[in-house]
């Protein structure tokens, strides 16, 4: 029971953020026009590296993580490139779900 107890105000944190999550994609069209509008201080509709460092994920400018996600290789982070990442991760988290299900079905029938 404790250990029930323990996860719920960690529950209530990942609640709260997916409703402000939402309430901003509502906002803006999409999770990726949201987080530029979040964090684009000089108003062109992408983040630089210097903007990007001020996002909680992408420490220090992104470095690796900017690289992959500036598909273009422009230097600057679209509504669109971010987008495209937030899909890939989506389907990596849903076929990460997807086979932990399947092995899990098969240590249940084992």
């Amino acid at each position: 029971m404790a250990d029930s107890l323990d996860l719920q105000p960690r529950f209530l944190l990942r609640h709260a953020a997916s409703q402000l999550r939402d309430r901003a994609v509502e906002t803006h069209g999409s999770p990726g026009a949201a987080f530029v509008a979040r964090l684009d201080s000089d108003g062109d509709g992408a983040l630089s590296t210097e903007e990007a460092a001020a996002a909680p994920r992408l420490p220090e400018g992104g470095g690796g993580a900017f690289a992959r996600i500036d598909s273009d290789g422009n230097g600057l982070l679209s509504v669109a490139e971010l987008d495209s990442r937030h899909a890939e991760v989506l389907e990596a988290r849903a076929s990460a779900a997807e086979n932990y299900a399947a092995a899990l079905r098969t240590e249940l029938e084992g």
